[in-house]
């Protein structure tokens, strides 16, 4: 009965896209051509169905625990994916997983992860906190895990694994993507029951410049309409290929808003990632190393001071203004420059 519903739905497109075009009567040079569409609802699950199964054993459920009174409880979920993959031979040489030999003896595997940094937050900001991995595959096995740098302004974060058996899930050249592709988002919305859920949906716009609330930084994203939730963060979305072409971090949430999440693209992604696995940090963009809220003119006055600006909220140890400026200051002048209500965001 189901494939009988499938064969009608199928020609009831097929009748009804070429009834419109033929019987339609206008000048409008669309409506005069007739399109031939050819819908299988079955070949198009099997490919939903395969790139779950292809990314599963890459994908994975973040889960930070922080201090919980006396003991240490879940502060957040999130999500991210295998990123890449060493192995340790009996020699001493490190090989990629994906150029092993079957003759080689492996002592031990190794495995980087990539999420969010807001995922991994609280770890970071807390030597007593712990971070633990759980895998698609098996939901039961908890692996330790450490970090190997991050970056705020980006999002990124970078963690070390070990473990077996894991796939790293093969990144896809952005700079490709169209509007209207289809990709599919996995991750564990609502926490680690839901893990390796798969929605899917399309780009639905490219190059979105979107300013980060905490830091002010300005970063360019993917926006696509595939459903994103709360413990998404740092998930892989993914191509019909099952190839990451980027990973999903934030959306718009409001009653008047629906289906406009956000992804960063894997030319950003995978430049950032590199250079926290080579040096903990990112080399190649200005730091200031600091978080802040914008301090304008009504709080001021609120709070009964005279001066607009940036708020300090914390200061990153390894930033050069670290022991200079503290939480609670406000910066009133960059470059010399008087920070204004209007240009706050263009003073950084």
């Amino acid at each position: 009965m189901k494939n009988i519903c499938k064969y009608f739905l199928l020609l009831f497109f097929s009748f009804t896209l070429l009834g419109c075009s033929s019987a339609a009567s206008t000048n409008n040079e669309i409506y005069n051509k007739t399109y031939d569409v050819n819908i299988s609802i079955t070949e198009f699950e099997d490919l939903i169905v395969a790139v779950g199964e292809k990314c599963e054993k890459g994908t994975i459920g973040v889960t930070n625990y922080g201090n919980a009174g006396l003991t240490l409880g879940i502060q957040g979920t999130g999500s991210g994916f295998i990123y890449k993959g060493e192995a340790i031979l009996e020699n001493g040489q490190k090989k990629d997983v994906n150029h092993l030999s079957n003759n080689e003896k492996v002592i031990e595997y190794t495995y980087y992860a990539i999420t969010n940094y807001h995922v991994i937050e609280d770890a970071v900001s807390s030597s007593s906190s712990k971070i633990e991995v759980y895998l698609s595959s098996n939901t039961e096995k908890a692996y330790t895990a450490s970090v190997i740098g991050y970056n705020i302004a980006y999002d990124l974060a970078v963690i070390k694994i070990s473990a077996k058996n894991l796939v790293p899930i093969e990144l896809a050249d952005a700079s490709t993507l169209r509007v209207g592709q289809y990709v599919a988002a996995i991750g564990s919305p609502g926490g680690l029951d839901f893990m390796g859920s798969v929605t899917y949906g399309i780009i639905s716009g490219l190059n979105r410049v979107i300013a980060d609330s905490s830091t002010g930084a300005d970063v360019e994203l993917i926006q696509t309409d595939a459903a994103i939730n709360p413990g998404n963060s740092g998930g892989a979305l993914v191509n019909m290929y099952g190839q990451v072409v980027g990973i999903t971090s934030s959306k718009i949430a409001g009653e008047e808003y629906d289906s406009i999440g956000f992804a960063i693209p894997t030319r950003t992604m995978k430049r950032v990632t590199e250079q926290l696995i080579l040096n903990g940090e990112v080399t190649d963009r200005a730091k200031l190393g600091i978080t802040f809220n914008e301090y304008d003119s009504i709080r001021a006055e609120r709070e009964g001071k005279n001066c607009v600006g940036l708020y300090i909220k914390e200061v990153s140890k390894d930033s050069v203004v670290y022991g200079v400026i503290t939480k609670g200051d406000i910066i009133t002048h960059i470059n010399g420059m008087k920070i204004t209500d209007d240009d706050i965001r263009d003073g950084i």
